[in-house]
């Protein structure tokens, strides 16, 4: 069925408006859709195209700059305020009723696509874009392309691309290509490569720039005489391959793990080329999507099975070639725009019906075994994948049969793939670890603990501290076994340092970690340990009181990102020793679940030293509202001792604001040093960040009372035994005396008995 779209000026608000659609064809065919202009007898040609997240909401452009919404679920269209010819449109990952558009006049607009007005307006081309992508940690980040092809004698000018912050609506870096060189095409990975940006140049090089510090990561280029001419590139959604096609009849797969070629297919001589390629999602594949679809020069879309190396289905007009299209997130839905202007939206699982599979020619590469060009920091080790790490990098939760943790062999497989960044990437798209692995992670990757066990069993030969004697009259966990490993654990931090054996709030502190390392005391130990001489800093420097410089700097935080509400908590008379201490005492484990737990110590550990304190300020914002309402300090102090209802996402994501957009002069970072794991070897360092004279004077005292409580109870019971032998010889007596007094006078009535306890 045909639906005309009718553009309604904003003046005269958002309006909805329905359209039937009659029963789809056997080739999957939905609706046709066309514009024709007021006071025009021809339709208005549609350019661009995009689907929403959601893979139900089609935003199209004409080539009068008209926008229009097709809820192709809901049935139901509705148009957005003319902002001159587009060159580019995508929807916001990061906001999901935003969509943005680049114009001709080298603007990047974001507008709200429910209300139609315009959020904002990025400005910063010089030349109009013609690509957008988003990605980045939380989706945050906007890539903006601009492609020049026009030359000034001898001269062309330069691409341009830049990186806008959504959060903010600023421009956060420059790219800068050189001139020689034009960009086809750049955009953003998904998946565990989502802080990947990679970019086809015009002599066919793929470049991968890491988002963190913009170094590339990985390169591929080749000879001036072998150009292949290449067009298009696509990603799979779970970020881990890579296709890319041009104007021959090669599509080559590229792992992103290893950037070697995987798998290089030939194409049939009638396709003319590729133009685009796109993954068609299929229901629970799990973001490894198999089914690509192909647009050729012929103007025909064609479906290829990757897995079976098929040919599943194809798209052929009768009107018109096609011109551009483009697959929902769901794989629902696929639209394609005409060469005659009009759009045509497809039933996704209808096209891939085909009873009449063609197959197709694969080869693998020759040298897919051997490194490619890379740029500096990538060494040949990160080249080379196994299955071991496939599996620990797949979706958060272990879908597959167990991989057995007492298997050496196994687990020296797993531990040798595992690196800092892959598991960063995979944190930042999954959230949290994956609870088979995540003690694992953090013992090899994170803390990098040593596993000293002649150094640890030199303090656990030394039994329980005497600060230790009586910790189940203090805790009385149910858990036996878990209080058990609590006394030993804090009582052989308490023989490491002098000062953890007067920390009153230690058990608290180490309790949560006893329950992730229950079978692993040693690790427990050197976990806890690691953890206090890095993200513990200046804590002791001041003991016995709060570390007044810490918390100092959790207040400047505050202050420079809500010092509304931080006036709310001088009005109140709430200071740090109130809304950060109780928090830092615990280690969060008082206001967070044990899922939530988890989850943010993930976090924790991943980052810097700082990040842990910014976590202090984000608490409270986020929990603005909450706070708002408390008005007596014991409200105060009841909320930061217990739970509260908790957007984790929103939680961490506010920790990773804070810590990426303080200056330096309110950032806490600059008084603290880097990670320093535990050194290997037969010792533990000394730990000696606290007031050592005051520690020791105490410890001294300890002592003393200790060795005098001793001498007192040694005291007691030899008073007692004395007693008791005194008691004996009395008792002894008495039946002595009344065993003479029957022998004298046997009297059988007689009532007198003898002391049984003692027989004479």
């Amino acid at each position: 069925m045909a639906v005309n779209l009718k553009y309604c000026p904003i003046s005269q608000g958002i309006k909805k408006y329905s359209f039937c659609r009659k029963r789809q064809r056997s080739d999957g065919l939905l609706v046709q859709v066309h514009h024709t202009a007021v006071g025009s007898r021809n339709p208005a040609r549609f350019v661009l195209g995009a689907f929403h997240e959601n893979g139900n909401v089609l935003a199209v452009v004409d080539a009068n700059g008209n926008i229009f919404l097709v809820d192709v679920r809901n049935n139901k269209f509705w148009s957005l305020p003319n902002s001159g010819e587009c060159t580019a449109i995508t929807f916001s990952s990061f906001d999901e009723n935003e969509v943005i558009l680049a114009s001709s006049e080298c603007f990047v607009r974001v507008i709200n696509f429910e209300n139609g007005k315009e959020s904002t307006c990025l400005k910063g081309h010089a030349v109009p874009p013609t690509q957008l992508s988003c990605g980045g940690a939380q989706e945050k980040m906007l890539l903006s392309v601009a492609i020049s092809h026009h030359n000034h004698g001898d001269r062309k000018d330069a691409s341009e691309a830049i990186l806008w912050d959504l959060r903010t609506y600023t421009r956060a870096h420059s790219l800068n290509i050189h001139s020689d060189c034009g960009i086809r095409q750049a955009k953003f990975l998904s998946g565990i490569s989502s802080e990947t940006i990679i970019a086809m140049f015009d002599d066919d090089s793929i470049c991968c720039w890491d988002l963190q510090d913009l170094a590339c990561a990985k390169m591929i280029s080749q000879p001036a005489e072998e150009h292949s001419y290449l067009k298009t590139i696509s990603c799979t959604k779970n970020g881990r391959a890579v296709l890319v096609g041009g104007k021959s009849h090669l599509l080559v797969a590229f792992s992103m793990e290893t950037f070697v070629p995987m798998k290089v297919i030939e194409l049939p001589d009638e396709m003319c080329g590729v133009k685009e390629l796109e993954f068609l999602p299929e229901p629970f594949d799990g973001g490894s999507n198999h089914v690509l679809g192909i647009l050729s020069y012929d103007g025909q879309v064609y479906f290829l099975d990757l897995n079976t190396s098929t040919f599943i289905g194809k798209i052929k007009t009768e009107k018109s070639q096609i011109y551009k299209f483009f697959c929902s997130s769901s794989g629902c839905y696929v639209a394609c725009i005409l060469r005659t202007g009009e759009m045509s939206i497809y039933n996704g699982s209808q096209i891939l019906a085909d009873k009449k599979p063609s197959k197709v020619k694969v080869s693998v590469d020759k040298n897919a075994q051997q490194p490619v060009t890379t740029c500096g920091r990538i060494t040949n080790e990160e080249r080379h994948s196994t299955g071991a790490e496939r599996k620990l990098l797949m979706d958060g939760t272990c879908r597959n049969q167990p991989v057995s943790i007492k298997n050496s062999a196994k687990m020296k497989e797993v531990k040798s793939e595992l690196n800092h960044k892959r598991l960063r990437l995979l944190l930042r798209h999954h959230g949290a670890f994956p609870v088979r692995y995540r003690t694992l992670a953090w013992r090899t990757v994170f803390l990098q603990l040593p596993y000293n066990q002649k150094a640890f069993s030199g303090l656990a030969s030394r039994g329980t501290h005497p600060a230790y004697f009586n910790l189940e009259l203090k805790y009385p966990l149910e858990n036996r076994s878990e209080l058990k490993i609590l006394k030993k654990v804090v009582s052989c931090l308490a023989h490491w340092s002098p000062l953890f054996s007067q920390v009153d709030y230690l058990p608290l502190f180490v309790y949560p970690f006893i329950k992730l390392f229950i079978h692993d005391i040693l690790g427990c130990f050197e976990a806890v340990a690691t953890i206090l001489f890095n993200f513990c800093q200046h804590w002791f420097e001041f003991f016995p009181f709060p570390p007044i410089n810490v918390l100092a700097a959790i207040e400047n935080l505050l202050s420079y990102h809500d010092p509304s509400l931080l006036a709310f908590f001088v009005r109140k008379g709430v200071n740090t020793k109130v809304y950060a201490w109780p928090l830092l005492q615990v280690a969060f484990s008082e206001v967070l679940s044990n899922d939530e737990w988890l989850q943010f110590w993930d976090h924790v550990l991943v980052n810097e030293p700082s990040f842990l304190l910014a976590a202090i300020p984000a608490y409270c914002i986020i929990s603005r509202t909450a706070l708002l309402r408390c008005s007596n300090m014991d409200d105060f102090q009841l909320f930061f001792r217990n739970q509260n209802p908790l957007d984790m996402e929103k939680f961490i994501s506010k920790v990773y604001f804070i810590c990426g957009n303080t200056p330096t002069d309110f950032h806490p970072r600059q008084h603290l040093h880097l990670f320093q794991p535990l050194p290997k070897g037969d010792t533990y360092p000394v730990f000696s960040q606290y007031p050592k004279l005051l520690v020791d004077t105490n410890v001294d005292k300890l002592k003393r009372i200790q060795l005098e409580e001793k001498a007192i109870l040694s005291q007691e019971v030899k008073l007692l035994k004395e007693l008791q032998e005194r008691e004996e010889q009395r008792v002894h007596a008495e039946n002595a005396i009344l065993k003479q007094k029957y022998l004298n006078d046997p009297d059988p009535m007689s009532s007198t008995t003898l002391d049984p306890r003692y027989p004479i």
